[in-house]
């Protein structure tokens, strides 16, 4: 390496620029000038190698264009991208790099690995303060050093590199826009040849491939009369490349409706192995298709795009002229076969006008005027729901989904005379197959208004877009206008005959009505001759029913049945029902209310509840069952009035039931206190009137409710009373009614004696605790005692008094749950006879009397703790739980109680004994108080 002084490199750069200049006037091949740039910039700074790399300002891509020292096919060949290498970086940069250390470099490019650079200095090539390139220059030599001195002098070669450049692209330029206007002249000749589309693009593919030798192209366009793409290009394509250029297209292409000229974009469509620019082909109104260029790298240098945007602008205007006129011609053709087929629909649907086929009419027609493969009508005027009409190219099924669809979605689109909506499937909702398995992808509105308003709406489906024609969207109006009139004197004409057919139905329904209110009126005048005629209820029932024809029931407030339309009848009164949660809804409401209700009863039968009211009080009610979905209004009125004769019966019979139950309980009252010693004859007379014979077997009945509080005399009054209202309902099924009345010391019931008379008593019994607790929402215990049977009315005072023997013993040993029967008292029976008195507290004090004296000492509740001891069949765990201590406890006392009293519990003898001792004291002690003798005494 030659080691230069500054002033020889001075005199060397000076001879070097001169040449350079000299060169630069004489030659336009820029090849010339750069490989002199190159060599001279590497001998002036005593370096190995130099290389000068342009960027592409279309692709961004930086390519080597001359090279020093350097083997050229490596690098001519190589293409770099904008982060790529130390030259991009400074394109990058518009700044100088110098690099000592080459090595660390990050971006180091791999060929140059193999001549072992140690050292780079770089400059950037500036044209109108834009970098259009790069002048670096490698060092080998691992002790050389660049300075900012060799960047001055490497920057005034890359100033003549910039000049040189920017000569050749000018020059370029002027010859190509020479070429370029002479092509593009040619080109438009071609617009006035009278040929197809296809003839039209194979001779502009002729022309362009003539004219641009090196351009390897395709153009695409799409046939607006045929929906279909044609192709022409430089040469014929693989199928392969032909279904991935189809596939752009699709993709791409967009709709006439598109006002503004798109620029022409990049595809990322890969064809073999290269990349494809797709250039639109656009015209003034839309986008015609795509001129497609298979090797962009190798056109598209320079001014390659530009020249390309030119190309296709002319081809662009010479297919719309093309277009235009074939259009035209076509348009004039299609018009005349469109009048011929609007005319004979107008005349189809004419004839059909006042028949019931003109819905499907219109949508045949539609279809064939339009070429849709399928069809729908949807009346309905605005401010209503659209309504499936007819159908036609879709089975039914599908036609109820397709409507219900467009149904919903068409509050989304403003449907009026000018608006033509396409696509509604396509955008929202998803592709329907039709009849045929062709997918419904399009669908086509045709409003139909008569007097600006609609009145229907005519739907045509479509797999492929519908032809966009003025001619066809014309003759789709005027049929829509002319099929608008058609229904609308169809619908004129309907009307006026629907009226005429009201007129007849509403006359035949006066008449029938008339003759209706006239059998009301009777059934009025013969329910009301049946109430003040005093006549059985069941003949009211009769003559309803014969009215009615449906079952009715009539029940009392208590769920008596008083009267049903058949014995079959198989409903319940709803009385019994009152509980059920179903029922007792409407069970409240009708008692609150005093309103009729419907109810649904077991049966699945409509069921409607009819209160029977006199004054402000519920008497009862009567149902009318229908086993159908309603109730006519005729039924309801009849069985509404008929409440009133039902409730004036109701009444009547109340009242006679009352005062029979009056003068059976004074009868009782009389028997019981011995009133009437001196005419004993003529009560017992007057209660067989009454229905108690006086060879009947009694047993009588005393009910005392326990309120285990003292209660003020009012309160006491009040639940005396609630007791005597719930007799008649408690003993609704008994086989002969009992008499009743209501002491001071509570309830007296007379019940004949029959062969299941206990059982009656206990379900007398229960019933009246329910029907306390229900109707008047009471918890109180009810306590009663049961005489011995009793032979004639005679003894009723006997009754009284072992009843009130047995009720004191059931509230003694607290046994509210069944009645106590005096004859079945056993051993404590004889506390009640009088001298056994001594006898009996004898034997308490001699069984029990330490337990009895140390409860009085120290209240240790010894002898309750062994009664309940005994009561619960000597178990601990049963004991303790009922007397709330714990088990130990209850151990502790029984060890106590047989220590005191010297028994064994686990002997039968002295658990019998302790048994009756603890009983015979529970009496005794209540013998003591005032109301032993009260329950005694009549």
């Amino acid at each position: 390496m030659i080691v230069r002084s500054a002033s020889d490199k001075q005199v060397l750069q000076y001879d070097m620029l001169t040449h350079l200049g000299q060169q630069l006037t004489s030659s336009l091949d820029p090849k010339i000038v750069l490989s002199l740039i190159t060599q001279y910039a590497t001998e002036l700074l005593d370096s190995h190698s130099s290389v000068l790399l342009l960027r592409n300002e279309y692709t961004g891509e930086t390519r080597y264009v001359s090279v020093f020292n350097l083997a050229e096919e490596e690098f001519f060949n190589k293409r770099l991208s904008s982060t790529e290498s130390l030259g991009s970086q400074i394109i990058n940069t518009q700044k100088p790099i110098l690099l000592n250390d080459y090595g660390t470099y990050a971006r180091r490019v791999a060929i140059l690995e193999s001549y072992e650079i140690k050292a780079v200095i770089g400059v950037p090539i500036i044209w109108q303060d834009q970098a259009i390139g790069a002048l670096n220059v490698h060092s080998n030599n691992p002790d050389q050093r660049y300075t900012e001195n060799d960047i001055k002098i490497l920057s005034s070669f890359a100033n003549f590199a910039a000049i040189a450049i920017i000569n050749a692209r000018v020059h370029a330029q002027v010859q190509n826009e020479l070429h370029l206007r002479r092509a593009l002249n040619e080109i438009m000749q071609v617009s006035r040849l009278n040929c197809s589309l296809q003839d039209l693009l194979t001779k502009l593919a002729a022309k362009i491939k003539g004219w641009f030798m090196g351009l390897d192209f395709v153009l695409m366009v799409l046939n607006p009369l045929s929906s279909i793409t044609q192709f022409a290009g430089s040469h014929p394509l693989p199928q392969e490349q032909m279904e991935k250029l189809k596939e752009l297209m699709n993709v791409t292409l967009v709709s006439a409706e598109d006002s503004e000229a798109l620029p022409g974009e990049r595809s990322e469509l890969v064809l073999s192995t290269e990349n494809a620019l797709a250039m639109p082909l656009v015209g003034r109104h839309r986008k015609l298709g795509y001129m497609v260029c298979l090797n962009p790298d190798v056109f598209l240098e320079h001014d390659g795009m530009r020249i390309m945007q030119n190309i296709t602008d002319h081809v662009a205007l010479t297919i719309e002229n093309a277009l235009l006129h074939l259009e035209t011609r076509g348009d004039l053709q299609q018009a005349l076969e469109q009048m011929g087929a609007l005319n004979y629909a107008i005349r189809e649907i004419t004839e059909s006008a006042l028949l019931e086929t003109l819905p499907q009419n219109i949508v045949n027609m539609a279809r064939s005027l339009l070429g849709a493969q399928g069809g729908l009508l949807l009346t309905g005027g605005e401010g209503k729901s659209l309504s499936l009409a007819a159908f036609s190219g879709m089975d039914e099924a599908r036609s109820a989904e397709l409507s219900a669809r467009i149904i919903m979605h068409s509050k989304q689109y403003a449907i009026t005379r000018n608006h033509y909506v396409e696509n509604l499937l396509g955008s929202g909702v998803e592709e329907v197959a039709g009849a045929d398995g062709q997918g419904y992808a399009f669908a086509l509105f045709l409003p139909m208004l008569f007097q600006n308003e609609r009145i229907a709406l005519l739907v045509m489906f479509q797999a492929e877009p519908f032809v966009r024609s003025s001619g066809k969207v014309l003759v789709s109006r005027i049929f829509a206008d002319i099929a608008s009139i058609a229904l609308k004197n169809a619908e004129l004409f309907s009307n006026e005959r629907k009226t005429v057919h009201e007129l007849r139905y509403y006359s035949e329904q006066m008449r029938a009505s008339q003759e209706a209110l006239e059998d009301v009126f009777a059934l009025h005048n013969k329910l009301l001759h049946l109430v003040l005629n005093n006549r059985p209820i069941q003949e009211i029932t009769d003559a309803v029913h014969g009215s009615t024809g449906h079952g009715i029931l009539v029940e009392d407030h208590m769920g008596n049945v008083l009267s049903r339309s058949s014995e079959d009848l198989p409903f319940s009164t709803i009385y019994s029902q009152r509980e059920v949660p179903d029922v007792i809804v409407h069970y409240q409401k009708a008692l609150r209310s005093k309103e009729p209700v419907t109810l649904i009863d077991a049966h699945d039968c409509v069921r409607y509840l009819v209160p029977l009211i006199v004054g402000m009080k519920v008497l009862g009610f009567v149902s009318l069952f229908v086993c159908s979905d309603a109730i006519e209004v005729m039924d309801r009125h009849i069985i509404e009035s008929s409440a009133t004769a039902y409730a004036l019966t109701i009444l009547n019979i109340n009242r006679s039931l009352d005062i029979e139950r009056q003068l059976k309980g004074q009868v009782l009252e009389a028997l019981i206190q011995e009133s009437y010693p001196a005419k004993q004859k003529d009560l017992v007379h007057r209660a067989g009137y009454l229905g108690l014979s006086a060879e009947a077997q009694y047993r009588i009945l005393l009910i005392r409710v326990d309120t285990k509080e003292p209660l003020p005399q009012l309160e006491n009054l009040q639940i005396k009373q609630e007791l005597l209202e719930s007799v008649p309902q408690a003993t609704l099924h008994f086989p002969i009614k009992p008499a009743f009345f209501s002491d001071a010391q509570g309830l007296v019931i007379a019940c004949p004696v029959t062969g299941s008379t206990d059982v009656s008593l206990e379900k007398i019994f229960s019933r009246l605790e329910k029907e306390v607790a229900v109707r008047f929402k009471r918890n109180d215990k009810l306590y009663c005692g049961v005489s011995s049977v009793l032979n004639g009315l005679l003894e009723f005072r006997k009754g009284y008094q072992e009843a009130g023997k047995a009720l004191l013993s059931a509230k003694t040993w607290r046994m509210g749950t069944l009645p106590v029967y005096f004859d079945r008292l056993g051993i404590v029976g004889f506390l009640f006879q009088e001298g056994n008195e001594d006898l009996l507290d004898s034997f308490v004090r001699n069984a029990m009397g330490g337990l009895i004296e140390l409860d009085e000492k120290a209240k240790m509740s010894l002898v309750d703790t062994l009664e309940q001891y005994l009561d619960h069949d000597c178990s601990l765990i049963d004991t303790s739980q009922a007397m709330f201590i714990h088990t130990n406890t209850l151990k502790y006392r029984l060890k106590k109680i047989q220590e005191v009293i010297q028994a064994d519990l686990t002997k039968t003898t002295d658990r019998v004994n302790l048994y009756f001792a603890c009983k015979l004291f529970r009496i005794m002690k209540a013998k003591d108080q005032p109301e032993f003798t009260a329950l005694l005494q009549p």
